[in-house]
């Protein structure tokens, strides 16, 4: 069964602050990363997933480029989220803002994955799937 209990206690406030240290010091991301227990791990990768899956929907699926897969649809929505709160809050209100090309050497790429290594580490399985209560 699912619930939408873990949005009860995110702090949107800390999501954007751990990827705004992810964009600027990846070591200190690591170690906050690691400081964080297995609740914040799975609400930074969800968070992470959700704010970049609103992303393929409309409108803003119709300023990207049609002929990309739906891994490198999934990859730019990451970078957009990845890119920091101000560039995705501005993509949100003008979605003719939305990235056309993915840069691959943008930290945004890594973030997810980080917290999932970091959490496969620790408990010896994968962040459960946005669907399922943990």
């Amino acid at each position: 069964m699912y619930s939408e209990d873990w949005k009860n206690d995110v702090s949107i406030d800390e999501f954007w602050s751990l990827v705004e240290l992810a964009r600027n010091d990846k070591r200190a991301f690591l170690k906050a990363l690691r400081g964080m227990e297995r609740r914040g791990l799975i609400r930074f990768s969800w968070l992470f997933e959700e704010f970049a899956s609103r992303l393929g929907k409309k409108p803003y699926s119709s300023h990207t480029n049609s002929t990309f897969s739906e891994d490198v649809l999934e990859d730019l929505w990451e970078e957009v989220v990845g890119r920091g709160q101000e560039f995705y809050e501005n993509v949100v209100s003008h979605p003719e803002e939305m990235l056309v090309d993915i840069d691959y050497s943008d930290p945004s790429h890594e973030m997810r994955y980080e917290a999932s290594n970091i959490f496969f580490e620790r408990y010896g399985e994968e962040i459960p799937p946005y669907s399922y209560d943990y």
